[in-house]
């Protein structure tokens, strides 16, 4: 995506976030409810408020423990958030995983540690989680 495309984006309400890793092209998102709209270099997807809480609900069940995020393309860690996305949502891969991580971090669901390996821990409460239902409802 160009710097001019960005710029349009942000302008319609779009944001943008990065990779937790620091590297890799620009994540943008566009919340149009009951979806977000993600584009991330050529991969496009809609990713729901339902997937959203099926995440934090089966993936992230204890608060306060660290995850990994194993999400390598070719060797997922089978514990980490990357296997678990590709079980769960069956036309998603690994890659899918990096992006929705990112997502989740940008919008204080889930905080992050490490570079080699990244963590990932839950941190929403009962009032990011009312927020999203009532997202989901009103949309």
């Amino acid at each position: 995506m160009s710097g001019d495309t960005f710029e349009q984006a942000i302008q319609t309400g779009w944001y943008t976030t990065q990779p937790l890793s620091g590297r890799g092209q620009i994540i943008a998102i566009h919340s149009d409810p009951p979806f977000r709209l993600v584009l991330w270099g050529d991969l496009r997807f809609e990713l729901s408020y339902e997937m959203i809480r099926t995440i934090l609900d089966e993936f992230f069940i204890e608060r306060g423990r660290w995850y990994l995020l194993g999400a390598s393309m070719t060797e997922p860690d089978p514990a980490g958030f990357g296997s678990f996305v590709r079980k769960t949502f069956p036309s998603f891969s690994p890659r899918h995983a990096s992006v929705i991580a990112a997502i989740l971090v940008h919008e204080g669901f889930v905080m992050f540690r490490g570079r080699r390996p990244i963590e990932l821990k839950k941190i929403a409460g009962r009032e990011e989680m009312e927020r999203l239902s009532a997202e989901d409802y009103n949309g």
